[in-house]
């Protein structure tokens, strides 16, 4: 099909099926709201292109020149864009689904709200580039750079992230929801208000990261090294955390109920207000921790170490003390007599 024949099915609205454009010169033209299948574009330059709000269906763009081209609203359906150049492209509310985007470039380009939904995205590029709210689906991301990238209420749902490259990047209110992230190292990495739910950190290196307001929920964190991180307000409400190191971390008015930090070590952390209700603390190190009004209602401390803690108003309510060391507790308060009443309450009737 030559440029002329093409620009005329789409000027009489025609949709344009299994067209064979690969190598062709199309950079500036105007194709958007076209409706295309089994077209190949492979190799084709496409520059500066409109293809606003076009639907692609099992097309090739592999290798195709897409630098700076409005694709606002497109949608790509089992397409193949391995290799495709996406740089400075307009990707707003653009949609990849079931496609190839392997070792594509996207750097600099606009990606509010770009969805990819089962794709494969291996070795693909989003160095330095403005990630916001962008989608990632059920996607595999292996090898894929964000160094420096912002990640602004990014969603990565269900993927293996252990090579990816975040170096430098920052994250924003991301929702990492069921990712796998074991035994990566994350030093030093700002993640504030990110999302790290049911996700798999064990043996993962958190060291001297920014963690505020963060959420753990259901994580597994077993192994993992928090130590020096600050991470205030954070959520591990049922996070696993066996043998998980945080010494010397903030969690000031972090809550950890349903916790397992089974043998996990806090010596010298901060835990002013932190609440442990029903957490499973067996054999956890305290040594030396600021405990400040931290709250343990329920709690297993068997074998725990508290030697060394502040404990001044520390709850131990109802908690299960076996072999429990602690220097002192005076000033720590126990079982709250009208709520242990309350708990055990049987109605006569």
């Amino acid at each position: 099909m030559t440029r002329d024949e093409l620009l005329q099915l789409l000027k009489d609205g025609e949709p344009v099926q299994k067209a064979y454009l690969a190598e062709a010169d199309l950079a500036g033209l105007d194709l958007g709201g076209a409706t295309m299948e089994g077209v190949s574009f492979r190799g084709a330059d496409l520059r500066g292109a409109r293809l606003k709000e076009s639907l692609f269906s099992d097309c090739d763009f592999s290798g195709a020149k897409l630098d700076g081209a409005n694709l606002h609203h497109a949608t790509f359906h089992q397409c193949d864009l391995s290799g495709v150049r996406l740089t400075q492209a307009n990707l707003t509310l653009a949609k990849l689904v079931e496609s190839n985007a392997t070792e594509a470039d996207f750097r600099g380009a606009t990606t509010a709200v770009l969805s990819l939904v089962d794709c494969d995205a291996e070795g693909a590029n989003f160095a330095e580039t403005f990630l916001d709210r962008t989608n990632f689906v059920k996607t595999r991301l292996q090898r894929v750079n964000l160094r420096k990238a912002q990640l602004l209420r990014t969603n990565v749902l269900e993927t293996d992230l252990r090579t990816v490259d975040f170096e430098g990047a920052t994250l924003d209110k991301a929702v990492f929801h069921k990712v796998t992230l074991a035994g990566r190292s994350l030093v030093g990495l700002d993640l504030r208000m990110t999302q790290l739910m049911e996700a798999d950190l064990s043996g993962c290196d958190l060291s001297g990261c920014l963690l505020d307001n963060s959420n753990f929920k259901g994580s597994e964190l077993s192994g993992a090294r928090f130590d020096g991180a600050s991470a205030k307000s954070v959520l591990f409400v049922e996070a696993r955390m066996h043998k998980t190191s945080l010494k010397g971390a903030d969690l000031t008015q972090s809550i950890l109920v349903d916790a397992q930090p089974i043998g996990a070590n806090f010596a010298g952390a901060k835990l002013y207000q932190t609440t442990w209700h029903r957490a499973q603390c067996v054999g956890a190190l305290f040594a030396d921790s600021d405990l400040t009004y931290a709250d343990f209602s329920w709690a297993q401390l068997g074998g725990a170490d508290f030697r060394g803690a502040t404990l001044f108003r520390t709850r131990f309510h109802q908690t299960k003390e076996d072999g429990t060391l602690f220097t002192h507790r005076t000033l720590a308060l126990g079982d709250d007599e009208e709520l242990a009443k309350a708990e055990n309450f049987r109605s006569p009737h």
